[in-house]
This record gives C-alpha cells, structure tokens and sequence, in this order.
C-alpha cells in the first residue's frame, strides 16, 4: 500500500492549487481526479485579479477567455447601483483545470486521473483511502496522514464522514422562494 503525506480528491481550482502548495511545502502529495483530463466541463469561470499572485503564477493568456472583466458592477434591491474597476480572470474549465493539474504535477504531486474516491476510513493516526480505477476496473488502496475532499459543491466523502454539515433541504433562495 503507497503512503503519501496529504491525498487530495478532487482536480478543479480548489484540489489542484492545494495540491501544489502542499508538494511545494515537501509533503508527498497525491491528487486524484475522477474524470480523464483535460476533462470536459461547460462552464467558465472568474477569478480575482490577486489569485496570480496567490498561485505565484502568471496566468497564460491561452488557458483564459478572449473577453477580459475589468470592472464590477453591483446593482442593489432599490435599483441603484454602483461600479468599480476590479481585474478579474474570465475562463473556461477545461483549460485553467488543466493548467492546474500540471502546475500541481510540476511542483512534484503525483496526478491519476480517470480515478474515483470511493471511500474513507479514518484510523486513530491515519487514513485509509479506497481508489478506483473505472476503465482499468482496478482497485487499490493507499494511506495518508491528511485527506482533503475538493470534489465540490455535493463532495461524497465529506458527507459520508460528516452528514450532519449536510442539510437534507436547501437553504438560501433555493427553498423556492424567488431573489427579491
């Protein structure tokens, strides 16, 4: 059974920059994705202007949308609104996730895409983690110190180890209730 320091499911923004500051930071990293990359994901994105220097990076202008977002504008309840320059990054997932995956992979992470998380089992010191390879129909399983779910907005492992974080209805506007 591999022993790493840190595994961390989940290849979006979120999984892959933990996954380059914690190999950077010398802890053995594995990052693992569920979908072959460069995956399919149809939607954009916005990051604020300061996550270059964040990521310690410069952002190519290849992995970002032809349109640039220079300004935000808020418009408030009473139909007033406001605006203020603000540099933002305007992309599509495909390619920023991917440049991700290979910044985490070039600061030293191990990458397996195509890889499902299935499991967790919490020991008193360490964690187990049950990995799945799909295609391959190939099981395994590996050992680390910390375990961090970046899977999204419904993250399976992390509802499985703490439900309670998980509200069974929906909270906010979504409750049908329309936005005022």
């Amino acid at each position: 059974m591999e022993e790493f320091d840190v595994i961390i499911a989940g290849g979006g923004i979120s999984g892959s920059t933990a996954a380059k500051f914690a190999a950077r930071g010398g802890l053995k990293t594995l990052l693992v994705e569920r979908h072959k990359t460069p995956r399919d994901k149809p939607c954009s994105g916005i990051q604020f202007g300061y996550f270059e220097k964040i990521l310690g990076e410069k952002i190519p202008k290849e992995r970002l949308c032809n349109i640039e977002l220079n300004k935000v504008s808020i418009v408030l309840p009473d139909g007033k609104s406001f605006s203020s320059p603000f540099k933002m990054f305007n992309f599509m997932r495909k390619p920023f996730d991917d440049w991700l995956n290979i910044l985490a992979q070039e600061a030293g992470a191990e990458f397996l895409d195509d890889c499902v998380c299935q499991s967790v089992e919490e020991k008193e010191n360490y964690v187990i983690v049950n990995l799945v390879k799909p295609k391959e129909k190939k099981k395994f399983q590996c050992k680390t110190k910390y375990f961090v779910d970046a899977t999204g907005l419904r993250p399976k492992i992390r509802t499985q180890l703490r439900p309670e974080d998980f509200s069974k209805e929906s909270i906010g506007y979504g409750r049908g209730r329309r936005a005022p």
